[in-house]
Parts: C-alpha cells; structure tokens; sequence
C-alpha cells in the first residue's frame, strides 16, 4: 500500500481541492458537545493584545486525516476516509463566518472566505470544496449557496442546520463577547473590536494543522476506515456494520447497497415520528438475533454474518431485510389504519400502539411488535392470538411502567428472548406456544402480588385537566377502557370526551381525581358544561353509554366524600374484570 503522509494547515487543505464524502461513511451527526468543543478550542489559543487591540493566533494541531487519491495528483478529487466530521464542520463554520462579514459589508473578507467553500478552477468555473450526496441539495443551498429556503427533512439535514444556527448565534456580534469569556477569563476582551475576533478565529482554523495520510489504493479504503475514529464523536457500532455490510456487498454499477441504506433512513424519517438508524437496527438486532449492548454490537454482527461459517444471512440479505424491516418499525411509530388496508379488525392494533408509543412511551415495546407483525404477516400466529399478545403486553406495560415505574432494562432481554423465539417460529402450533411461554407467562411473573398495592395507589390518584397535558394520556386510556368493557368491544369510540362530573376546579385536587371522572358523548359533554350535579344528571341520562346510566342509577346527589370510593371502584373493575387474566391478583 503506497501512503503520503505530511503536515498541513487547514488553508491549504482547503484551497483549490475538491473532496467527497464515499458512501460507507456514516452522516454528519455532530452534537452540540462536539460543535462547542470544537469553537472553544479554537477560540483557547487566541492571545488578545490590548495595546495594539488585535488579536494573536497560535499553531493549533487539529488531528489526523486520511484520504484516498491524491498523491501522484493533488489536484484531483479526493475521497475522505477519515475526517469527514471536522471538515463538514469546519465548511459550516467559515460559511457562517464569510456570511457575517458580507453583512458587515467588508466584502473581500466574505468572499476570501467563501473560497475554502467554494472556489473557481482555472477555467472559471465553480467547484465545491466538500461534495456530499446524503445531505444533498440541503448542504449545498444552506451552507455552499447560503440561499436555502428547504425545510430539513432527514436526521442529517436536521444536524447541519443546528450547528448552522449554533455558530451563527454564538458568533453574532451580541453573543461572541460571552462566548469568548466562557474559554478566556479575561474581562477585558471587549476592548477589541468584534471583526478583529472574528477574522482571527477564522485565521485560528485556517492556520491549524492536521497530519494528512493519502493512499492511492481506493479498495483499502473500507479496512482503514474500520479501524480510524478520529477526533470527535467516535464512530458507533451501527457506522461500522454498515461500513462491513458496504465492504463485504463491494462496488455495483449502481450502488445498490448505499441507496437501500440511504431508503432506511428516508423510511425512518418520513413521517410525523422519526428515529435514528442506530436505535432502529439495535431493536431490529434485539428482534432477530440477540440483545446486547453498543460496545458488543458490531462483534456480535462480525460473529453472526461475516465469520460465522454456516451464515445465516448474507450481509446483502441482511440489507433487504432492514429495507422491510424499517417500513413496520415505522408504521409502529405512527400508527395508521391505512396500513393494515383500512381493515376494522385491527384497530385494536392501532390504538395499542398509539398507547406504547403516546402514553407509556417505552420504546422496547417495538421490539416484541416488530417480531408480532411479522408474524401475523408471515401467518405464522393466527388473528386471535395476535390480539390477546397485543393486549397482553399493552396492559403490562401499564402495570408495569405507568404504575410501577420499573426500569426499562428490566424487560429489554425477556422481550428480546420472546421476539427470537418468535422469529424462529415455523408454524402457528410453535408461535402460539412462544406467545404463551416466553411472552405472557414469563412477563406476568415480572409482577408479583406485593406490587398491586402500588398499583392501585397510582390508579387512585390519577388525575385529569382539561387542556394539553401528558398527565391526561394514562386516565383517559383508562376511561375508553372501561367504556369498551360495558359496551363489550375491544375498539375505543370516537365521539366520547373526558367529563368532570363535579366542576373541576384547580384548587381542588379530588375534583381533578379518576374517581370524578367519566366517559361521556361529546355533544352531552358540552350541553352539560358547568351546571350543577342535578342538572347534569339530565344530560347524562341521554347517554348511550351503559357506565354513565349505571352510574346515573346510582347517584342522584354527588360531592367530595363520593369521589375517592368511586376511584377505588373503578381500580377493582379495572384490575379484576378488564386487564389480562394473568395479570389479575
């Protein structure tokens, strides 16, 4: 392998040279810890100089980068192995910094600037320094073009814009003066003129140095990529398996394997709900293989596909499955009816799911759903085991995180085991038998009988409030609950509403208790309003809901003293005739 290595400084680096980001590099995902850092240690080697009131820059060691070309040929496009990070960065920061001096109207500053971003080659004609095709066009119109009116829609588009917005603060002229005390304690620094720190902290990035390694041979550029993690946010696990998977797939014609992993992420963040790709592929992992954690990914992967020597799945087959994969874990995020071809029989589904994602907001859960859908799909369980699994795990997880506020590490390896088992089922006779051993029973035994008196103090003290409150979520699911068990359905109505049977009042609390609360149509809602108890109780005597007129033949006259013994009522329903069997002490 012929290597060039040499010392640089980051204006030669940038002058007049084309890179590109490959395709097995992972996106630009820079925290704000990482975008703070980095201006701090810049700003850390400035040496103000009050008397002349300029500012001194210091040599500043940014690393090692590594590339692939370029050594017979600096001119030519280069590919960046390792890097991509700090000079994504580094082309934002100088945008942002070209950007204020143009609205200074110091014109030569802003486009000198401007040409480590973009420059003209000998014939005049426009070439970007840094080419990126994940987050093309945004990249280019945001921080190349500095014109975009695009909304970010991807995670990575998402990132670029907030470290766009980060350095444009901190760097105006109304924050730079605090940010620069924050690395430099000295309270004189407002002396010096706002575009003298500004040109001098452009200047401390120019004149920093990083040690560049160039290769010519571009098929060791997966292998030297694999074992670099540079300075910065090191590389996860996730990075390195789709760097393997790209690795061990080769080059196609038309890069099959980099616009199906592109497709995942367009999937994960195409509608309402996103999610990253590294907590996708862990659940998807924990679904059809093994839980384990961050550090042990990437070794498990390498065992399980790439030295295994019975491979279960080839690492193209592993792709085409996460292309599927992602589509489900994305209908599990945003539940649709839509999906299901707008068939009635699985709202039930629907209203689950909107459940673990709305109100319990665990997200393990979409492991076990992941490995129930693809079940049901594969008609490996049949519709009424699928349903009594759904409703199962959706009423333990209310007892068990709603209620009883348990770690999530608790259940991630007995949901992961079910949803394997599951996954390695070969027909129904199997996939009912690991519904009933490995999920219902072995979850059930997670809850013992000591628990249910935390239960029910949580349930009994639940509390609603008119408005948008997350509080609200848990009462009213209760509430539909309790409506579907009267009206002997599994499918929550859609004109009912949450009515305080006495007025609420916020500096009542038993007014706001689950005991004063009921189901009621929307319509009777709003017609009984803020009446009294007795002239309620004619609206209420319109309902077609069972509870309301059994509660209505129950009370004639309602007050404080009545709503805690409701709430415990309403617990003993709620524990012994609707929550699963298993889970009734």
């Amino acid at each position: 392998m012929l290597i060039k290595t040499k010392d640089i400084t980051i204006k030669e680096l940038l002058t007049k040279k084309e890179y590109e980001i490959p395709s097995f590099q992972r996106n630009y995902s820079w925290e704000s810890i990482h975008t703070q850092e980095f201006l701090h240690d810049i700003i850390k080697y400035l040496k103000p100089d009050y008397t002349t009131k300029t500012v001194k820059t210091e040599r500043y060691f940014l690393g090692t980068m590594v590339f692939v070309g370029g050594i017979d040929n600096e001119s030519a496009t280069q590919s960046v192995i390792d890097g991509q990070q700090r000079l994504t960065t580094i082309t934002i920061i100088l945008s942002v910094i070209s950007k204020m001096f143009n609205d200074l109207k110091m014109d030569a500053l802003s486009d000198a600037t401007y040409n480590f971003i973009v420059f003209k080659d000998d014939f005049g004609k426009e070439k970007k320094v840094l080419k990126t095709e994940s987050s093309f066009p945004y990249f280019t119109e945001l921080v190349q073009m500095k014109t975009t009116t695009k909304t970010p829609i991807t995670e990575e588009e998402e990132t670029i814009e907030k470290t766009y917005k980060y350095y444009s603060d901190v760097l105006s002229e109304e924050k730079i003066y605090k940010e620069i005390k924050k690395v430099i304690n000295d309270s004189r620094i407002e002396e010096i003129p706002y575009e003298e720190w500004l040109l001098k902290i452009r200047g401390q990035i120019l004149d920093s140095i990083v040690i560049s390694i160039n290769t010519n041979e571009e098929d060791q550029a997966n292998a030297i990529f694999e074992i670099l993690n540079g300075k910065g946010k090191k590389l996860s696990s996730v990075d390195l398996i789709k760097n393997k998977i790209f690795e061990e797939i080769g080059n196609t014609l038309n890069d099959e394997a980099k616009e199906k992993w592109q497709t995942i992420n367009k999937t994960l963040t195409s509608k309402n709900k996103k999610e990253k790709m590294d907590t996708f592929f862990r659940h998807y992992w924990a679904m059809k293989y093994k839980k384990v954690g961050e550090k042990a990914l990437y070794d498990d992967f390498q065992q399980r596909v790439i030295r295994a020597r019975k491979k279960p799945v080839s690492p193209s087959e592993l792709l085409d499955d996460l292309v599927k994969q992602s589509l489900i874990y994305t209908e599990i995020m945003n539940p649709n009816l839509s999906d299901w071809k707008n068939k009635i029989e699985y709202n039930f589904l629907i209203q689950s799911m909107k459940s673990f994602e709305d109100v319990f907001k665990v997200v393990s859960a979409r492991i076990a759903l992941l490995a129930l859908i693809n079940a049901r799909r594969n008609e490996l369980i049949d519709q009424k085991k699928f349903k009594e699994a759904i409703l199962f795990l959706e009423d333990f997880y209310m007892i068990f995180f709603s209620f009883l506020s348990s770690r999530a590490s608790k259940i991630e390896k007995p949901i992961s085991d079910f949803s394997i088992a599951l996954s390695k089922s070969s027909n129904k006779a199997d996939g009912h038998k690991v519904i009933q051993e490995k999920l219902i029973d072995k979850l059930s035994d997670l809850i013992e009988e000591g628990d249910m008196l935390t239960v029910k103090q949580q349930f009994t003290s639940l509390i609603y409030k008119k408005g948008t409150h997350s509080t609200n979520l848990l009462p009213k699911l209760i509430l539909r609950k309790i409506n579907c068990y009267y009206r002997n359905s599994i499918d929550y109505t859609n004109d009912s509403s949450v009515e305080h049977i006495m007025n609420e009042d916020d500096s009542n609390d038993l007014s706001l208790n689950i005991g004063n609360l009921i189901l009621l149509e929307q319509t009777l809602n709003t017609e009984a309003g803020s009446k009294d108890f007795v002239d309620k109780l004619d609206s209420y005597k319109k309902s077609k809901y069972d509870e309301v007129l059994e509660f209505v033949s129950k009370h004639s006259k309602w007050d404080e003293l009545d709503i805690p013994q409701r709430a415990n009522d309403m617990y003993e329903l709620f524990i012994k005739e609707i929550i699963h069997p298993k889970l009734r002490f």
